[in-house]
């Protein structure tokens, strides 16, 4: 779907035969340069070879929405929309599809000019308003900085063009269920935060990349949902509704599956890479300035890569342990008792660490070898996970708890009073333990600890730099239904 509507993939990205190969496992025709029917999605663009005026100042009009809107207020940018309308029902309809896929299929020119695109392309992401979008593209910028640029048989990033176009696809969806919820139009509005939704939960299926980006797009839904939720002014019909569409979707994948299925494999695929050709490897570190002496290079020719996946797995297997704890300070106190992640920061580096251990034994350089193709970033991903999961509880429990006072005429005084209208009760993903409830005037707060597993009182970084709960506050002025 997303394929179909950008258009073909820039030429620097394929061969001839990367080409049809891409075409063919997707399972659609070549795109020309023109579309048989209409014309392709294009996002608008802030600046760059032929924006006009014109385009620049709608993109920043689209990249400034932060709230709901109404036509009336931006009608030059509620009209780029209404002409994207083909392409924008067509995402959403996809969305519903059950399964990700993005064939990884390019040639080596393309994979180093589409690596370098996505260093750019996370690197604007660190200076997004949205806070989880700014933690995704930090730990994202790191991973891509170190990398080498020449694609191993299973590259450890898997670089397709997907990523960025369904971030925009995203964009858009999030741009007109603005001006929907603005409108009063909540019902539509309702399916394009759900589409939203969607997307995330397909791209996290994909690789490490995609899985960041797929956290960040769900959270952006979560925010949408909140929005909905007290812009919106839900009735109840459509509250019980949405929280109802908000429970039957399908699982995130978790960072824990994610590591144990994905980074597994690709850590035993460079590993077995290397075991096979010794002497490249060999080669490729002598080619240093330092080189390698000849008993390092003797030891490495004699390295047991048996042992060393064994080494590789048991660290696997005692990390996805840790990850799968329920309680946040004992998943971090786990992956502590584990060690860091034994990467190094560059060859020069790894090459100094590989020499001090050549001068043990063959079993010790062997075990320092499973430790080294260990991801130095696995150990950031419940990090990127968490917070996300603990404000989809908060979105559940500030839905359950608009219910409430339409139906009773107050808020809930505890969490407790929620469990009836749940299917699941809420927790934090931090602690384990219910979420937080606090009365405030005209209304109350429902919160999560957040990252330093310390009560705040409901507060948040806006209300301090050391308060990082997270938190949705609901009073009568925000829950009161507006009739139509």
């Amino acid at each position: 779907v997303v394929g179909s509507a950008f258009g073909p993939v820039p030429e620097a990205a394929f061969d001839e035969s990367a080409e049809r190969q891409y075409y063919q496992r997707l399972g659609i025709p070549p795109l020309g340069e023109k579309p048989t029917d209409g014309e392709y999605f294009y996002s608008l663009r802030l600046s760059g070879e032929g924006v006009t005026e014109n385009e620049e100042r709608l993109a920043g009009e689209f990249h400034d929405l932060k709230a709901p809107w109404r036509g009336e207020s931006l009608p030059e940018l509620a009209m780029w929309l209404e002409r994207q309308s083909k392409h924008t029902d067509s995402f959403v309809a996809g969305s519903q599809v059950t399964r990700y896929y993005a064939p990884y299929v390019m040639s080596e020119q393309g994979h180093i000019a589409k690596l370098r695109s996505l260093r750019r392309l996370w690197g604007a992401f660190e200076t997004s308003s949205d806070k989880t979008e700014r933690l995704a593209a930090g730990i994202a910028s790191s991973l891509f900085a170190d990398l080498d640029e020449h694609p191993a048989p299973l590259s450890r990033i898997h670089v397709t063009e997907s990523s960025g176009q369904s971030r925009q696809v995203a964009r858009l969806l999030s741009a007109r269920a603005r001006l929907r919820i603005g409108e009063r139009d909540l019902d539509n509005a309702r399916e394009d935060i759900l589409a939203i939704h969607r997307i995330g939960r397909l791209l996290s299926q994909g690789m490490l990349e995609e899985w960041i980006l797929g956290i960040a797009l769900d959270d952006m839904a979560c925010l949408l949902d909140l929005e909905l939720l007290t812009f919106g002014n839900l009735p109840k019909e459509e509250t019980l509704q949405h929280l109802k569409d908000l429970d039957r979707l399908p699982p995130l994948r978790s960072a824990a599956d994610q590591i144990d299925v994905d980074d597994r494999h690709v850590a035993l695929d460079a590993m077995q890479y290397a075991a096979r050709r010794r002497k490249e490897i060999v080669q490729l570190f002598n080619a240093g300035q330092s080189g390698i002496d000849r008993q390092t290079m003797k030891a490495i020719l004699s390295i047991d890569w048996n042992e060393a996946m064994r080494v590789l797995n048991d660290k696997f297997d005692k990390y996805v342990a840790a990850l799968e704890e329920d309680d946040f300070r004992k998943a971090l106190d786990a992956m502590k008792g584990l060690g860091s992640p034994q990467r190094a920061s560059d060859d020069a580096e790894r090459l100094e660490q590989m020499k001090v251990a050549a001068r043990g034994s063959i079993e010790e350089l062997s075990q320092f070898m499973g430790q080294l193709y260990f991801d130095k970033y696995a150990h950031i991903l419940p990090k990127i996970e968490r917070r996300p999961q603990a404000r989809r509880e908060v979105v559940r429990a500030a839905y359950a708890a608009h219910l409430f006072r339409l139906q009773e005429g107050i808020y809930p005084t505890s969490i407790d009073e929620l469990t009836p209208i749940l299917v699941d009760p809420v927790s934090d993903r931090y602690t384990g333990k219910p979420l937080l409830l606090k009365s405030i005037e005209g209304g109350i707060v429902i919160y999560s600890v957040g990252e330093n597993l310390i009560d705040d009182g409901g507060q948040t970084y806006t209300d301090g730099s050391d308060k990082d709960d997270i938190l949705i506050r609901l009073t009568e002025a925000s829950s009161e239904p507006v009739k139509p």
